[in-house]
Parts: C-alpha cells; sequence; structure tokens
C-alpha cells in the first residue's frame, strides 16, 4: 500500500473551516496564528554578511577585488583591509579583521551601507562561497 492510498486531500471546505477555526486559549485562526507576517518583528540596524577565512588579509582582499572586476563592482579601497563597493544603487563594505584569539583565522565583514537588499543578498553569498 502506497502512502498517497492512505493519504486523503484536504477539500477546500475542510481549509475554509480550518482557517477560521479558533485556537484554543489563543487569539485568531491557525494561519493567523502561524502566519509569518504577524509574528516576525521587523529587522534594526544594519546587514551584514559574516564569514572567517585562513587565507592571509591581503590574499583575502585580493579574492575579492577579483571578485567585484568579474561581476562590474566598482570598488575603492580607504584602508589596506576594507574595500567600499558599488554596483548601480547597490553599496557596501567589505572589512577584513583579525579574529580574537586566533593568529591563523581571519573575519570577513560584508555590510549593506545602501541599496536593494534583494541583490545584496546575493552578491553577499556569492562572495563569502
Amino acid at each position: 500500500m502506497c502512502i498517497r492510498d492512505r493519504v486523503k486531500p484536504i477539500e477546500s471546505k475542510q481549509l475554509k473551516a480550518l482557517s477560521s477555526e479558533e485556537i484554543p486559549n489563543g487569539k485568531g485562526s491557525v494561519f493567523e496564528r502561524l502566519s509569518p507576517a504577524k509574528s516576525i518583528r521587523p529587522f534594526e540596524g544594519q546587514l551584514s554578511f559574516t564569514g572567517v577565512s585562513h587565507k592571509s588579509p591581503g590574499q583575502i582582499i585580493e579574492d575579492v577585488k577579483r571578485f567585484c572586476n568579474g561581476h562590474a563592482i566598482l570598488f575603492r579601497s580607504p584602508s589596506s583591509f576594507t574595500l567600499s563597493c558599488e554596483h548601480g544603487a547597490l553599496r557596501f563594505d567589505v572589512v577584513v579583521s583579525g579574529v580574537k584569539g586566533s593568529k591563523a583565522h581571519y573575519a570577513i565583514k560584508i555590510t549593506l551601507t545602501g541599496g536593494d537588499i534583494g541583490l545584496f543578498s546575493e552578491f553577499g553569498s556569492s562572495l563569502l562561497r
């Protein structure tokens, strides 16, 4: 016997009844209580990605510059281990620093300073791969 034979699909009447069903000792319907839009608070602060590497800080910066050149991202270097990057309206900073208590690990922090969050997410996750 296949699992499909044992599971019955929910009919639209049952779904409507479920969505209007009150939760005991709670407020609202099942779907209202589980809705992420109502239960997740908005993020306040700067969005950032953080990663750790065994590479030297200079090599990390060179890798970031290579990534930026390959994706048509303009950058300038205000200091040896900091890059300010820009791609259209998107702006973000990349900072490489030492990890406290370790001489062989370095932290990379990519912080959104302005622009589209979705594009920042794509670039940030690609950059840390």
